[in-house]
């Protein structure tokens, strides 16, 4: 029968009623039993940082039992440490066995592996010959005078046409006109910008609420 001897990581439980991480470590028969327990988030697994590294430097062991039913509450930080274990393990070989593991432990715990493990992206290739630099710089200075200058051609041709639709008028501006656009475009929107805000708002809030969830929020 595996017998698992306790050992305190943090010693004391945490301020406002939280109690901080702990992880009992037995051994035998060459199965090695991890067993997990208190609050593992950002704030409280510094203090069994040291310690679970110490377990990972161990060797000898066929098996590792992982039993995460005692865990209070995980974040991404509780379950990065946990992984790390694991993966220190099964780099030796070691069968990794995880029992008594939350739901949200099991999602934290696959999205944090598979970020890990996620290969890194190849870098971009070498820098360009100095010529192609030096015809690409070339290009598109080319290219950033030519969009200048039809833009200057585009105000200096709408300035003229301006002018030519204006002669013969009385007035060059209608006030009454501005007003009525103002009304429309300003007050006549409002019923349509708060539906929309409020539309927004609304499901922005619904799908912040459903991916904090993952990570400990409650809403």
């Amino acid at each position: 029968m595996l017998t698992i001897r306790k050992r305190d990581a943090s010693g004391e439980a945490a301020e406002n009623g939280e109690h901080r991480p702990r992880v009992a470590v037995g051994e035998e028969g060459g199965v090695l039993g991890c067993a997990f327990s208190g609050v593992w988030t950002t704030r409280t697994v510094a203090a069994v940082d040291a310690d679970m590294r110490k377990i990972e430097q161990r060797s000898g062991a066929k098996q590792l039992m992982l039993d995460l039913s005692h865990i209070e509450k995980i974040d991404t930080a509780g379950a990065w440490l946990i992984d790390r274990l694991a993966s220190a393990f099964e780099k030796k070989g070691v069968e990794v066995h995880l029992q008594g593991q939350s739901e949200v432990a099991s999602i934290l715990l696959g999205a944090v592996g598979d970020a890990v493990r996620r290969e890194p992206e190849s870098g971009p290739s070498g820098p360009p010959n100095i010529i192609l630099r030096a015809l690409e710089l070339v290009g598109r200075r080319v290219y950033e005078m030519r969009d200048d200058f039809f833009a200057s051609m585009n105000i200096l041709g709408a300035t003229i046409r301006g002018a030519q639709m204006k002669l013969g008028r009385g007035h060059a501006v209608n006030p009454a006109a501005i007003f009525n656009q103002i009304d429309r475009m300003g007050v006549g929107a409002i019923p349509v910008v708060v539906l929309m805000s409020a539309i927004v708002g609304a499901i922005v809030a619904q799908q912040g609420a459903y991916q904090l969830s993952y990570f400990g929020a409650n809403i």
